[in-house]
Order: C-alpha cells, then sequence, then structure tokens
C-alpha cells in the first residue's frame, strides 16, 4: 500500500495567518478520521 498523502483539495481562497492555516488543516484532519472510521456514509456536519 502506497504511503498516505496530503488530500489535494482545492480551497478557494489560501487562509493567511497561521493560525487559520492550522484550523484548515486540523478539519482535514478530522474528515480523514470520521471517513477511515465510519465510511461515507456516515460522514456528515449533523453530528
Amino acid at each position: 500500500m502506497p504511503a498516505r498523502t496530503k488530500p489535494r483539495i482545492s480551497l478557494r481562497k489560501a487562509p493567511q495567518q497561521a493560525r487559520s492555516a492550522q484550523l484548515v488543516a486540523d478539519i482535514l484532519e478530522a474528515a480523514i478520521h470520521v471517513l477511515t472510521r465510519d465510511g461515507a456514509r456516515r460522514f456528515t456536519t449533523a453530528r
């Protein structure tokens, strides 16, 4: 299995501040965690 790479997701606008960039990274990491644990069927913002 190939090494996991960072997902290529297009953002409308790149974050300028470090904390904004970290927030985007944290949200994407959480999304990956939910998809891995629960699958696409349970992937929703209504939790």
